[in-house]
């Protein structure tokens, strides 16, 4: 198992750090640069790399000879200081040769170097759990944006989605000065604000609230960013305004940030008809297991585990597929008071999005050792509405308590319009069956939050109490009409029959939770912490679906019994849990869980039946982390839990939006129980900038909730939700990055591993799909200020498909992913830019057509008005007009491949206007003015 030799190489990596007990020591002599004299009682001073502690130092002699004994093996900062001579600072290592010889080391006069003294503060540093990269230290183009400036920092990535990934994991919240900046959308922020005016980006791992609290970690957390401001920034407003338009496309964005101290203020409007949407990359890419859909990145090559829940809406994306016409615009603001012990944050955004696409899919499917195939063509039409309102109010009531309140909703309308025409074909291309159906439907959405956090501190340090109440509300109510025409033919293609459909379909359903828990925690020693906690939460829902035929009058009044249903599902779960945790100066663990009695209730209001029963679960979860040193850390998690199949799932009713694909509910669905394991270990070496991260996880899960379907001779399926055995994920990745001493070159690359394992039942019969997806990525990038900025990427990927019942539909395929380009300035204030993305898809059968893509864009742009404010910019996207929308799954029982309607070979003429800061002037301690 790849986490077994992950944690064998890390122990073997603590063990050599801690190995060696043999003395080492330095010399070395000192001269003046420029008179080429010996320099006599300068001081020779030994520091830490990891947190700069003065570990030995010594003076040089009348000859300027120094030395220093009795060192133990590390990394260490020489540092020699001598007045009116600028300080000499040097890493070096400790650990193979017993006598390090510096020889000459040659001290230069401050007066020759700067007539004023520059500070230089470290570009990186590690501060506990925290990374923190000051942002001036980083090279970017003037008026860049806080994405630019992420690009450039070690150990984070930045996709074409706008999708961040930092030391591994993806960024799910960026924070401005610690406070939410509109919502959950990482890309408002990091798209919009300005690189110059943030001091410093911190990444890190943003614990619950509670755990927060208490101290005791209980295995939630975030990968979260902060943007800490300048505090010019902090005073005034800054922004930017622009508009770009050519032929029908065109693209226009306003932000604006006003601040005022603590007190922040920001709006911004974005609308397009390109994919320059500005809308927040697609999470449905996290990993999940709801429905068991694998896809294949075909940019990175990643597999990626989805799911397809949440209502029609979703998050209001652009996905990449179709052409959207989008308006995004919001309102942030947020406030400090008596001295920080209040504080407020609100938002409000508004999202329209309206798309057309156009797919054309190809799909094998398993049979029992053989395969068939389909094709579908899909016109889609979408438009969605959908306005949001959040906000945060926490306030210090006094010395030892507090109260967090926390409040969001949204109110959304849509429409939609399909038409699909579909056929299947035996595994000798001969037609099964076609048809051609039509489908719209119309409705709104709300959803509500809302949550209260209470806690106190004692006198006793680490006594607290906490009691948090959320309730949350979601309600869907739509309808609309489904026309079908299937045609059916036997083996020498005759017609057998043909199936109409032509019904009105109303769908309602709603949600609401309550929970409420108390946690105690009491200190056992001034090391060890002993949680408790106690919760009660009561899930209800309701799910109507009603399908009419048309009555002899040609009304829909005729209620289709086997397709309608009045359904409701209750839980209720009292749970209770105990936790410790110990606390080390490097290390740090705490195990525990709860258990809990969970009280299931479904109710077909239709048959007039009920059926009752309950679990016992225990919720068990580990966590272990160790610091070797600031820059080096080692942590494993084990956390176990249950997941409660959906109301759509437990529903008994035939869905047949798709007359040839029929889904029907399972009542008699059990509970999942999913373990997961997970391994991370990194190391930052803050001198060289070099970043390392080496990560794993494993994830288990019983009674699984995957799909069995059966197909006929005719070609048409039924699928059912059921339960497996165990479904199997296990994944390795690693990263590495370093900056290539006295170049501008920094490179990164890094392998990694996906598999997974998983049953389902195909016309009855038991199919285990293995999948294995391995691929490598390469990155260089090397940039000279104000002279040109250049950067590659190469990701090779293989991936593997087997199924157990029929070997004639086992995928195997390799992708090739090159991007690279770059950015180079041209005299009188001009610059040039242009990337190029190569896609080569290895086709997976006879039918497959040739998806390989080469796509060249560039631009050039010129720079007006004082500090470049002002630029005027000339873009070409798909010169080469081969831009094809595409995408690959693999799923237990199929693989897909899909093209679509996508943006072809299109110009933009951009004009932008950038606010530099205005009235950002600070009064220094001093009087003077900073800006």
């Amino acid at each position: 198992m790849p986490y077994k030799f992950f944690l064998l190489f890390v122990c073997f990596y603590g063990m050599i750090q801690s190995g060696f007990s043999q003395n080492f020591s330095i010399v070395g002599s000192l001269k003046d640069s420029s008179a080429n004299t010996y320099e006599t009682n300068a001081v020779i001073s030994i520091l830490k790399q990891e947190d700069s502690t003065l570990t030995k130092f010594a003076r040089s002699n009348h000859l300027g000879k120094f030395k220093i004994n009795d060192l133990q093996p590390g990394n260490y900062l020489l540092l020699i200081t001598y007045p009116k001579y600028a300080d000499f600072i040097e890493p070096f290592k400790l650990g193979t040769v017993p006598n390090l010889d510096f020889k000459e080391i040659y001290l230069s006069k401050k007066a020759t170097i700067l007539k004023e003294i520059i500070i230089n503060q470290t570009a990186i540093r590690i501060k506990g759990d925290t990374t923190e990269y000051k942002a001036d230290s980083f090279l970017v183009k003037p008026n860049a944006t806080v994405e630019d400036l992420l690009k450039e920092l070690p150990g984070i990535q930045v996709d074409k989605d706008g999708r961040i990934i930092a030391h591994g994991q993806t960024v799910s919240k960026i924070l401005v000065d610690g406070q939410e900046f509109f919502g959950d959308d990482p890309t408002i922020a990091s798209r919009n604000l300005r690189a110059d005016a943030v001091d410093k980006v911190q990444v890190f791992d943003k614990k619950s609230d509670q755990s927060a609290f208490t101290g005791i970690d209980d295995g939630k957390s975030t990968k979260t960013i902060n943007l800490e401001l300048k505090d010019a920034s902090k005073n005034g407003y800054f922004g930017k305004i622009g508009a770009a338009a050519l032929n029908e496309y065109y693209n226009g964005q306003a932000f604006i940030n006003s601040f005022k101290q603590s007190r922040k203020l920001a709006a911004f409007i974005i609308t397009s008809t390109t994919e320059k949407t500005g809308l927040s990359f697609d999470e449905s890419t996290n990993y999940g297991f709801d429905n068991n859909n694998i896809r294949i990145d075909e940019e990175s090559g990643a597999m990626f585990i989805t799911s397809n829940g949440g209502d029609d809406l979703g998050s209001q994306n652009y996905s990449g597929a179709g052409l959207p016409e989008s308006i995004k615009g919001g309102l942030n603001y947020s406030n400090k008071w008596k001295g920080d012990a209040t504080k407020t944050n609100g938002n409000y955004l508004f999202n329209k999005l309206k798309e057309h696409r156009m797919e054309n899919s190809f799909r094998q499917n398993t049979l029992i050792d053989s395969v068939y195939f389909n094709r579908e063509n899909v016109d889609h039409n979408s438009l969605n509405r959908r306005h949001t309102l959040s906000g945060i109010f926490e306030t210090i009531i006094d010395s030892s308590s507090s109260l967090k309140l926390e409040a969001n909703g949204y109110a959304g309308i849509f429409e939609k319009n399909d038409h699909f025409e579909s056929e299947a074909l035996a595994q000798n291309n001969q037609r099964t069956n076609n048809s051609i159906r039509k489908t719209n439907s119309t409705g709104d959405n709300l959803s509500l939050n809302a949550s209260a956090l209470y806690r106190k501190k004692f006198k006793k340090q680490g006594r607290t109490f906490s009691l948090n109440i959320s309730t949350n509300y979601f309600e869907s109510d739509q309808e609309g009409y489904l026309q079908n025409k299937s045609f059916f033919y036997d083996k020498t293609n005759i017609l057998l029959k043909t199936d109409t459909t032509d019904q009105h379909k109303k769908n309602l359903s709603k949600q609401s939770v309550l929970r409420n828990k108390i946690t105690y925690t009491e200190p056992l020693s001034a090391k060890s912490f002993l949680e408790i906690n106690y919760s009660f939460s009561h899930n209800s829902s309701h799910s109507q679906t009603l399908s009419f035929n048309k009555d002899l009058n040609s009304k829909f009044s005729v209620l289709v019994d086997s397709l309608s249903n009045d359904f409701d599902y209750k839980i209720n779960t009292h749970s209770a849990g105990i936790n410790y945790r110990f606390n080390e100066k490097k290390y740090y663990y705490s195990f525990g869980g709860n258990i809990s009695n969970t009280e299931f209730n479904q109710h077909d209001l239709e048959k007039n039946s009920s059926r009752k029963y309950d679990y016992i679960n225990l919720f068990p979860q580990a966590v272990f982390n160790y610091k070797f040193n600031s820059f080096s850390n080692f942590n494993i998690k084990y956390s176990g839990k249950t997941n409660q199949p959906t109301i759509n799932q437990l529903q008994p009713l035939k869905n047949n939006n798709d007359p040839l694909n029929i889904i029907i509910g399972n009542p008699d669905l059990r509970q999942e129980f999913k373990s997961t394991v997970q391994l991370t270990y990194s190391n930052f070496q803050v001198m060289n900038e070099r970043y390392l991260i080496l990560s794993s996880f494993l994830v288990h899960t019983s009674n699984m909730i995957t799909s069995s379907y059966n197909i006929d001779s005719l070609g048409r399926r039924v699928y059912q939700p059921v339960n497996t055995d165990n479904g199997y994920a296990i994944s390795f990745g690693s990263g590495y990055s370093i900056k290539i001493a006295n170049t501008p070159l920094r490179l990164a690359f890094g392998p990694s591993l996906n598999y997974s394992e998983y049953n389902n039942f195909i016309n009855g019969e038991r199919n285990v799909t293995r999948i294995t997806n391995i691929l490598f990525r390469i990155n260089a990038k090397m940039a000279k200020k104000e002279k040109y900025d250049l950067y590659a990427t190469l990701i090779p990927s293989f991936n593997n498909s087997t199924s157990s019942i029929s070997a004639a539909s086992s995928t195997r395929f390799t992708n090739y992913n090159l991007n690279t380009g770059g950015s180079f300035t041209l005299p009188a204030k001009f610059e040039f830019g242009t990337d190029i993305n190569i896609n080569l898809r290895e086709k997976v059968n006879k039918y497959d057509i040739n998806n390989n893509v080469v796509l060249l864009n560039a631009y050039i742009e010129k720079k007006l008005l004082k500090n470049d404010l002002l630029s005027l910019r000339l873009s070409i996207n798909d010169i080469l007009d081969q831009n094809k929308g595409y995408d690959r799954y693999i799923n237990p029982f199929y693989m897909e491949e899909k093209t679509f309607l996508t943006f072809r070979r299109y110009g933009l003429i951009c004009l932008t206007y950038n606010i530099m800061n205005k009235g950002g002037k600070v009064k220094k301690e001093d009087g003077t003015i900073r800006l």
